[in-house]
């Protein structure tokens, strides 16, 4: 399905960075915006948290689920622009099962570099972790979002307190 999405935004000339994100991620878009437009979208290149899954012979080379990945349109045109293969190989072994693994196979079989972004956590971070306030690496994705888990309904209080954001955490 996922693979189906993006040859959709091929279609599409109205966007310059393609943000993939499950849905139980925060995601801070100013953060996130203003960090992206830093970088030169013409370059190919994959920004997320590599090292997880197997593409052939490379152990660790995929992406790692649940901080996201993004990339410019110039990258998804270059690695999808033949619609009917990507998706096939989007489907294909080894990582059919996990996305964001399988993703940066073929970003790297289409000559795309997987680019580490620092400030994407895609695993869960503890409440007291110095990630929520900190200036030196702007926190851009925070993983299980959950509305119902008190401790991260806390961690995004906080990170919205720190950037200006005011909402109440009422703890259980």
């Amino acid at each position: 399905m996922e693979a189906n999405n993006e040859v959709q935004m091929l279609d599409r000339k109205d966007f310059t960075w393609l943000v993939v994100i499950d849905d139980d991620v925060y995601v801070n878009v100013d953060n996130l915006k203003r960090v992206l437009s830093s970088f030169d979208a013409k370059k190919k290149k994959v920004y997320g948290t590599p090292g997880c899954g197997f593409c052939g012979q490379k152990i660790g080379a995929g992406f790692c689920g649940g901080g996201g990945y993004m990339l410019s349109q110039d990258s998804l045109t270059s690695m999808a622009a033949q619609k009917e293969n990507f998706t096939k190989e989007f489907n294909s072994e080894p990582n059919q099962e996990w996305s964001d693994v399988r993703f940066g196979c073929v970003a790297m079989a289409h000559g795309l570099e997987l680019s580490s972004l620092p400030g994407l956590y895609p695993w869960r971070v503890p409440s007291d972790s110095e990630v929520i306030y900190s200036t030196e690496v702007p926190l851009l994705t925070l993983h299980y979002a959950d509305p119902e888990d008190e401790e991260h309904s806390c961690n995004i209080f906080r990170i919205e307190l720190s950037t200006g954001r005011i909402r109440s955490c009422q703890p259980g």
